[in-house]
C-alpha cells in the first residue's frame, strides 16, 4: 500500500464523528491498489445476505503474512460497490467508498477480472 493511502486511512481513522466517504483521490489510489494486487490477495465469499456479495482484498498475501495485514471488504452487486475495513468483527462500520451505477464500474470491472483469475478461468 502506498503512503498516500496510509496517510488517508490514518487521517480518516482520526476523525471523530461522521467519516467522509468517496474522496476522489482515495478512490483513485484504491483503484490502483486493486490493480496491483494479484489474485492471491483476494477472497470471494459469495452472497452476504445483507446487500449483495462479499469480497476481500489484502495488502499482503494472507497465506504468507504472519501478522495482521490491512484488508478491505467489498459489498457489491451488479450496479453498486461499498468498501470498508475488513477488520470489523461482523459489526457495522462506515464505508470509505460507496458508489453506484456508472461511478461503480471501474471498481466492479477490476473485481470481475480478479474473480475470473481467482476462480482459475484466466
Amino acid at each position: 500500500m502506498n503512503n498516500e493511502m496510509k496517510d488517508y486511512l490514518e487521517y480518516w481513522n482520526s476523525i471523530e464523528g461522521v467519516k467522509p466517504k468517496n474522496d476522489p483521490v482515495f478512490i483513485q489510489e484504491f483503484v490502483g491498489f486493486m490493480k496491483e494486487r494479484d489474485k492471491d490477495h483476494y477472497e470471494f465469499k459469495g452472497e452476504n445476505y445483507y446487500c449483495g456479495n462479499t469480497a476481500i482484498i489484502y495488502d499482503d498475501n494472507p497465506m504468507y503474512c504472519m501478522s495482521r495485514t490491512t484488508c478491505f471488504e467489498f459489498a457489491y452487486g451488479s450496479d453498486f460497490v461499498k468498501v470498508f475495513t475488513g477488520h470489523h468483527s461482523g459489526f457495522w462500520v462506515p464505508e470509505y467508498i460507496s458508489l453506484c451505477h456508472e461511478d461503480a464500474e471501474p471498481v466492479l470491472e477490476i473485481l470481475k477480472q480478479k474473480f475470473i483469475e481467482w476462480g482459475g478461468f484466466a
